[in-house]
């Protein structure tokens, strides 16, 4: 593969199926994963459609190899969710289909108070990239392009959750000038919270 015919641009509403895709295949340890396919294409779909939020891909050639999506407000989005038809009905169904594993989603109702950070509302949400697409240096250009279009618009300061366990993320962050803020455990999962001042 020559990397130089591969680059990043703004997420499209038609890239949604690809995103979801990666989504599902490769954020397996994600606690909204439980809550099927339905409801992570409507919340996915959501950020690429919002105009607070940044959604970017890794574009070879058509073929989408990786993704970013961030919210330049996470408790608006938040707020949005509960009130998406699309969102709520796909909660609905997972309810009806696996009700035991859909409530036990309901604890990620203390992720918000737990990965805080006094007047930070933007938020790096999820990343994704196909394997063959790793160690190639994609993840932290992503990452880049969403801190440079958040800076951009103003945005002073920004956080994001990684599951703690995710060594090679955390190192990417950590390379990247983010700063661990604290450690907080959601759905016995323990999780590291970054911040970076931009």
């Amino acid at each position: 593969m020559d990397k130089r015919e591969v680059f990043i641009r703004e997420a499209r509403p038609d890239d949604l199926n690809a995103i979801t895709k990666l989504y599902d295949r490769y954020m397996y340890d994600s606690e909204l994963a439980a809550l099927g396919g339905t409801f992570i294409k409507n919340y996915l779909g959501l950020i690429i459609r919002r105009e607070d939020s940044l959604a970017f891909v890794i574009d070879d050639n058509g073929h989408v190899a990786g993704f970013i999506m961030a919210t330049l407000n996470g408790r608006d989005l938040r707020f949005t969710l509960v009130k998406e038809p699309g969102i709520l009905y796909a909660w609905l169904r997972s309810l009806l289909k696996r009700p035991g594993r859909t409530l036990k989603t309901l604890g990620l109702t203390a992720y918000p108070g737990r990965s805080q950070v006094e007047g930070v509302a933007a938020e790096l949400l999820f990343i994704s990239i196909l394997p063959e697409y790793r160690k190639m240096g994609f993840a932290k250009r992503l990452i880049e392009k969403c801190l440079g279009e958040m800076k951009r618009r103003g945005v002073e300061k920004v956080k994001v959750t990684v599951v703690s366990a995710n060594e090679r993320v955390r190192g990417i962050l950590k390379d990247m000038g983010f700063s661990n803020v604290r450690d907080f455990n959601v759905l016995n999962k323990w999780m590291s919270l970054y911040a970076r001042t931009l």
